[in-house]
């Protein structure tokens, strides 16, 4: 519907680009299943570290997913060119008067890299 692709390793890639240290091959792996990100140790764990932990997935890639889609569709003057900076996407004048899915699809583009993802079967 809106043609966006990502791999768990793509997504892994964007936070390495913020955080430097991070294996790559490690993280992404980190980032599917029952495994949970504990905050207070900044460790992965297999049990939730409270009550309303969130897996991995939730926490790195749909929320962050469901924020631009939201600021996208929802406030593109006020609060979207705010979340573009954060994610370091710079658009022009005439991109932001695109069309819902055009824009959408643009700043997807722009923050997940071209499609690219694989199927290993």
């Amino acid at each position: 519907m809106y043609a966006v692709c990502f791999t768990l390793k793509s997504f892994a890639n964007i936070y390495a680009q913020t955080y430097p240290g991070i294996n790559i091959k490690e993280f992404s792996r980190r980032l599917w299943g029952d495994i949970y990100f504990n905050s207070k140790t900044r460790k992965f764990t297999k049990k939730p570290p409270h009550g309303t932990a969130q897996r991995s997935f939730v926490e790195f890639i749909l929320e962050p997913l469901y924020k631009v889609f939201a600021q996208v569709v929802g406030d593109v003057d006020t609060t979207l060119p705010t979340v573009l900076e954060e994610l370091g996407i710079r658009l022009s004048k005439e991109e932001m008067k695109l069309n819902i899915r055009p824009l959408l699809r643009l700043v997807c583009t722009k923050f997940l890299g071209d499609f690219n993802g694989n199927v290993n079967i």
